[in-house]
């Protein structure tokens, strides 16, 4: 018998789309668990603690163009963290850089004012959570801490006599939830008859400059990508006033979407080559810096990228989760649950009227005055992200390679 028949499945999605049109989620097809609890309010802005893990997260990831979603992925592992006792909960603790009380306070209020965004001058915005559970025991405080804090009702699953169904069901809330941009997110090898839990979180935003760019004075210039190829990148122009700051080791600018509560950051490191995020300031401090008349050359670009977590998380700390060591007793009361894969796949395009991006993580755990004007052309790899400006928040976070790639 192997590992994978000695231990009972648990299946730990989180999926979490964000791109930059909101669609509704058909919820009435399942039937529903609520926790005896009202989700907690929003509070007051609570700055992010996810910086450090965000930038560990980005430069784990391969060479080449990479678009992850800090936000998703905190999630994700934080709705896990939940669930986790003793040492386990400790290297969740530790890769999120935060206590998982501390998270669930501060991923509650960010997640309400993402989706008070929706509608709201040009931004669309929707973020959902959610969970699967076999009909069996689990722990109350599990499921109230994810009414209260993520907003997820239970929907009751039969993984034992149809897990194909289930599988229907959770790409349908992938696709629904990331306007189609992110169709699947599991199959019927990652879910079976073993499995016993999906949890899921689907964001999806889509946001527009305050002033467009002007698709006329877009040309074709040159661009080093961080392999020293020379290409040729069609290269957005505009002179605004933005906030600029300059440090010894990068150079950034803030982009301001209509939305005052979100910025589109773009950080271009002083060195040629590849760029690396550890070791610079925080991207969000561009934010408090001074305006100034910016003349700036930006490459449109999309990307997509899709990456096993399992090695970067393993890299940051999160190590017992993965093997018999696992200790998610705050779920189930025993001991017979190890994550199995964490999976993410993100997709950004920047171009003249904005900027758009979806993400999904899936986690499976199993058995076992007037100024001189500045010039900011970005002709080289640089660093870029989606920030939620009141909370400091990475939303969705990339670095740029090659933009014609």
């Amino acid at each position: 018998m192997n590992d994978l028949d000695r231990r009972a499945l648990l299946q730990l999605l989180g999926l979490s789309a964000l791109t930059l049109p909101l669609a509704g989620c058909e919820r009435g097809d399942a039937a529903m668990a609520i926790a005896d609890v009202a989700r907690a309010p929003q509070g007051d802005p609570v700055r992010s603690t996810l910086t450090k893990f965000a930038a560990g997260l980005l430069d784990a990831m391969p060479n080449g163009n990479v678009v992850v979603s800090p936000t998703s992925i905190a999630v994700s592992l934080a709705m896990l963290g939940n669930g986790a006792s003793t040492t386990t909960r400790t290297e969740f603790e530790k890769v999120l850089g935060s206590p998982i009380d501390a998270l669930n306070v501060e991923l509650n209020g960010l997640a309400q004012r993402l989706v008070a965004m929706e509608g709201q001058k040009g931004t669309e915005m929707t973020f959902w959570n959610a969970l699967w559970l076999q009909k069996g025991h689990w722990q109350q405080p599990f499921l109230e801490a994810m009414k209260r804090w993520y907003g997820a009702g239970v929907r009751l699953a039969d993984f034992v006599n149809d897990p194909a169904a289930v599988v229907t069901a959770i790409n349908a809330f992938a696709d629904i939830g990331t306007n189609g941009l992110v169709p699947s997110i599991v199959d019927n090898s990652m879910v079976t008859r073993d499995t016993r839990i999906v949890t899921g979180n689907a964001m999806y935003i889509k946001g527009s400059w305050v002033t467009d760019f002007v698709k006329e004075l877009t040309t074709k210039e040159p661009f080093g990508t961080g392999s020293g190829a020379q290409v040729s990148a069609d290269t957005m122009h505009a002179s605004w006033r933005i906030p600029y700051l300059q440090s010894g080791l990068v150079t950034s600018v803030a982009l301001p979407f209509r939305h005052e509560d979100l910025a589109f950051i773009v950080a271009l490191p002083m060195s040629t080559g590849p760029v690396k995020l550890t070791g610079l300031p925080d991207l969000c401090d561009v934010l408090d810096a001074d305006e100034a008349l910016v003349d700036l050359a930006l490459p449109k670009f999309h990307a997509e990228f899709t990456s096993s977590l399992k090695a970067a998380l393993t890299g940051l700390g999160l190590v017992d989760a993965w093997n018999d060591a696992a200790d998610f007793t705050g779920m189930t009361g025993d001991r017979s649950l190890q994550l199995g894969f964490v999976q993410h796949k993100a997709v950004v395009t920047v171009d003249e009227t904005g900027a758009k991006a979806a993400a999904v993580t899936a986690g499976g755990a199993e058995t076992t005055s007037m100024p001189m004007s500045r010039d900011f052309h970005v002709d080289r790899a640089f660093l870029w992200a989606i920030a939620h400006v009141p909370t400091r928040s990475l939303v969705m976070l990339g670095r740029e390679d090659d933009p014609t790639s």
